[in-house]
């Protein structure tokens, strides 16, 4: 049998005492084996700073052991991360699962208490939600945020307000935000967006951007466009842009590019594009098209058509059905109209029609009717033109 590691005789003392509820000489033993390299000590006094809310410290202690191999200090540890908000939690995760989160030794405080249960819980929602039921994970997030949980609160009214359960869902939201979680903040900030309350959405997207959520800029920019404060907007839209937002770029660029300021505007849409944003492609398409561009115009619609934005599909049916080139034309037109636009589906009846397919023609005309009655398509207009 090998020899005990350094500080082994602390660690088992240590647990002695917790259960004696003689905490402080229990840390200060704990504390001792952790300094000596003994990642047993190091994970109990972590949990035992925990429990007191001496956040910071415990997380410094369940590093230490999580970084040593063990498997529950790095569940633990990505917890507190997440919480924080900070991305390295899901290197702690990954870590956790790996090695299994086998119990290596006795834990130092009960599972009986708060913390510990919160975390427990925590876990096992996590669990669910990688092994794809996410829809059974609001039993364990409740439980969770009822013991104080932030993040399990965040997660708990993402998944209300999804049922369509608002009400309960900002309370959560609100109750984290309030002791800090900035993605709970810019959730609420989000929702009162979107119903219009705009100084309510202000305020907690300003928390959220307080807490470094690049996407809240985008969102409080947005806020201000929505009263009209242009300029204050402009600058929110920028800040995002420049921290990487692809929304930010969007609506940067979008708006310069409407008040007069198009070459800059252009570059920012561009850079919009290169982050992925099939508005932004839609957007400077139009542009491209509008200014004689239409091969950028066209490359920029299938761009962002082939990445399933409806919108653009229907431009770029358009375009290749003026080019006369009728099979692409088809192809983009029925994904826009099966994508549910209305114009597209008059346009792509137009096509058919004229491809002798009168039966697939009149149930399009008849679906967009039903969804608009007063649509008219592109190609209706422009056949009744002189060439």
């Amino acid at each position: 049998m090998g020899e005990d590691p350094p500080g082994h005789e602390d660690v088992v003392h240590g647990l002695e005492l917790v259960r004696q509820d003689r905490a402080q000489e229990a840390a200060a033993l704990f504390e001792r084996a952790a300094r000596l390299g003994n990642s047993d000590g190091a994970h109990n006094l972590g949990v035992l700073l925990l429990d007191a809310d001496r956040v910071a410290e415990a997380r410094h202690w369940f590093r230490q052991a999580a970084e040593s191999g063990n498997g529950d200090s790095a569940m633990i540890l990505a917890s507190l991360l997440q919480q924080a908000g900070h991305p390295e939690h899901e290197y702690w995760l990954d870590k956790a699962l790996a090695a299994g989160r086998g119990p290596k030794f006795e834990k130092a405080v009960p599972p009986e208490t708060a913390q510990a249960r919160a975390l427990s819980a925590w876990e096992r929602a996590v669990r669910l939600v990688q092994a794809g039921q996410p829809g059974q994970a609001e039993a364990p997030l409740r439980e969770a945020a009822e013991l104080g949980h932030l993040a399990a609160m965040a997660n708990l009214g993402v998944i209300l307000h999804r049922s369509g359960r608002d009400a309960e869902a900002v309370t959560w939201w609100r109750r984290a935000a309030e002791d800090g979680n900035t993605d709970a903040a810019y959730n609420l900030g989000l929702f009162h967006l979107k119903g219009d309350r705009t100084a309510e959405a202000q305020r907690w997207l300003r928390k959220a951007v307080d807490g470094g959520h690049t996407e809240a800029m985008n969102d409080l920019g947005v806020a201000f466009g929505n009263t009209g404060d242009w300029e204050e907007a402009e600058s929110w839209w920028r800040r995002a842009a420049h921290a990487g937002s692809g929304g930010g770029a969007t609506n940067l660029g979008t708006h310069l590019t409407a008040h007069g300021r198009a070459a800059e505007g252009e570059r920012w849409l561009r850079v919009a594009v290169d982050r992925g944003q099939p508005i932004a492609a839609n957007a400077l398409a139009l542009r491209c098209r509008n200014t004689g561009r239409p091969i950028q115009a066209e490359s920029l619609w299938r761009r962002a058509a082939e990445a399933g934005h409806v919108e653009s599909a229907y431009h770029l049916g358009l375009l290749l059905a003026l080019a006369t080139r009728v099979g692409e034309a088809q192809r983009w037109l029925a994904q826009a109209a099966e994508g549910g636009l209305p114009a597209a589906m008059v346009d792509l009846a137009e096509l058919l029609a004229g491809s002798g397919r009168g039966s697939e023609a009149a149930a399009w005309r008849t679906r967009a009717k039903q969804l608009d009655p007063h649509v008219t398509g592109q190609l209706t207009v422009t056949r009744d033109e002189p060439r």
